[in-house]
């Protein structure tokens, strides 16, 4: 007969607990955890970028109303032949075609007092339309770049790079220039170096232009402006 093996308290807990961590697949939290405890790659740095929009002149209204959304228990409908049909109660329409596939809509604008005009359209070509629409003007578009005066070359090439993304997408781009408060200080031949690698980039972008002169100073703050070229 086998001799059983005694084990105290203390060992029964250890070979316990070492055998549920040799269960464990490596992606569990605890190894998911383990993996903070390893040496961080080395990242470029983010690059400052802010984004704001000039208001539009006219601003483009809501899609016209259809289906249940029409404010009026009877409408005008016009066929696919374009004959105009008397009034005719909404819900009675509604159930006169597939919803499934067709939508009714109003075609011109909702009067007060009158009675809206509207027309069966298939789903297919409404989201057709909605496709066809013109994308958000990105000449109304300005990024802005906050560049340190004293910037290493790398880190100014990471930038300009997104620069130049910018100008060819057609939007403006503001870049600012400060010092840091704690920091190396630039010297004058470093900023006019900022300053001329920053207009010779803008130069490469087809059509990009400096759109008017810098405002403020070098070596303090300063704002260059630049505007791309919208591509029709």
């Amino acid at each position: 007969m086998k001799a059983i093996q005694c084990l105290s308290t203390a060992q029964c807990l250890r070979k316990v607990f070492i055998s549920s961590i040799e269960l464990v697949h490596p992606t569990s939290s605890l190894f998911a955890h383990a993996t903070f405890l390893r040496p961080p790659t080395r990242l470029p740095l983010p690059v400052s970028v802010r984004t704001r929009s000039y208001a539009q002149a006219t601003s483009v209204g809501r899609r016209l109303p259809r289906d249940e959304e029409i404010p009026a228990s009877h409408v005008h409908l016009v066929d696919e032949n374009g004959t105009f049909h008397p009034p005719t109660p909404l819900r009675k329409i509604l159930t006169s075609f597939d919803r499934k596939l067709y939508n009714l809509v109003v075609v011109s604008s909702i009067e007060s007092g009158r009675t809206p005009i509207c027309k069966i359209i298939s789903r297919r070509e409404l989201r057709d339309r909605e496709r066809a629409k013109p994308t958000k003007n990105r000449a109304n578009v300005v990024k802005q770049l906050e560049l340190n005066w004293a910037i290493d070359s790398n880190d100014l090439g990471h930038r300009l790079n997104k620069m130049q993304e910018f100008l060819e997408k057609g939007m403006k781009v503001e870049v600012i220039l400060a010092s840091k408060r704690k920091g190396r200080k630039a010297s004058v031949e470093e900023a006019a170096t900022v300053v001329r690698r920053i207009r010779e980039r803008s130069k490469e972008v087809e059509g990009a232009k400096e759109s008017r002169s810098p405002d403020g100073k070098v070596l303090g703050q300063m704002t260059m402006f630049f505007e791309g070229s919208v591509k029709t």
